[in-house]
């Protein structure tokens, strides 16, 4: 039996069963709904990977400019 919280309380956890109907219709917002997460989980990978390559190209750079600097960015990174 599939079971759908209908409190419109956002932290209630009650849960009542489902009508055949309900089923359905529930199963297409629900895929809509992975689809949605699913999306928004690999934008967030991008970004961090993103984020990887901006903080590695710029320790690289201020290495070029500060010998040294590269070893106490990841010194102090790996205190974090």
């Amino acid at each position: 039996m599939t079971y759908f919280n209908r409190s419109d309380h956002p932290r209630s956890l009650t849960l009542t069963p489902m009508t055949r109907s309900e089923n359905s219709s529930t199963r297409d917002v629900e895929h809509k709904i992975f689809e949605q997460l699913n999306s928004l989980q690999k934008e967030d990978e991008r970004l961090y990977n993103i984020l990887a390559i901006d903080i590695w190209a710029l320790a690289k750079t201020m290495d070029e400019i500060h010998p040294g600097f590269w070893g106490i960015f990841m010194k102090i990174g790996n205190r974090l």
